[in-house]
């Protein structure tokens, strides 16, 4: 399944098929097999050895991007808990997961609660580049929360707090003392505890 959705989904496979436009007749079929393989458990590794564990979720997020089910709050809930759970068991972060949940971070039609999920999976993934990348550009995001969720990412160890040192210690001046997001308590602690 997890190949048929990949094969849905690319791009290029859909181009042989006649086009996007060839997908329409499939998208509700196709959503309601992708909030099927999110409710399955991760697949084994063995499986897939390009992504590892969870590859049938990895796949089924891809398909999401594709059906545009960010219109869907429910799907969107599921994605994100899959990607959670992928995010746990991951060697390396894959690229389309890291794109997909930068994305969700930073749309301001989204809501707030998913938005911060989104950046919170994005810190549990493994690899410094790609995932600092979408970490730093949700900081510009105007939401204090979505900012804070983002900066403790950064944080997750003390040679990433010093990489990122003058951004955090910027937005970490910048919010309230008072009322701030758990996140926040966790950014100060962080450049405390990394201070030479």
């Amino acid at each position: 399944m997890g190949i048929a959705l990949d094969h849905w989904s690319s791009p290029r496979g859909a181009v042989r098929r006649g086009g996007g436009g060839a997908r329409e007749p499939e998208r509700a079929r196709v959503l309601a097999r992708v909030r099927a393989v999110l409710r399955e458990p991760p697949s084994p590794a063995a499986l897939s050895r390009g992504y590892g564990p969870g590859a049938n979720h990895l796949s089924a997020l891809a398909a999401l991007g594709v059906v545009e089910a960010a219109a869907d709050d429910f799907v969107r809930e599921q994605a994100l808990v899959a990607a959670e759970a992928a995010a746990g068991e991951a060697r390396a972060a894959d690229r389309r997961l890291v794109e997909a949940l930068g994305k969700v971070a930073r749309d301001a039609d989204v809501p707030l609660q998913d938005r911060v999920l989104a950046v919170e999976v994005l810190g549990k993934l493994p690899g410094a580049d790609a995932v600092d990348a979408a970490l730093v550009r949700a900081t510009r995001c105007p939401e204090v929360e979505v900012q804070a969720a983002a900066a403790s990412g950064l944080t997750r160890e003390a040679a990433a707090v010093e990489r990122h040192r003058a951004l955090l210690e910027e937005l970490s001046a910048a919010w309230p003392v008072t009322d701030a997001p758990w996140q926040a308590a966790r950014v100060r602690d962080a450049l405390r505890a990394a201070r030479p």
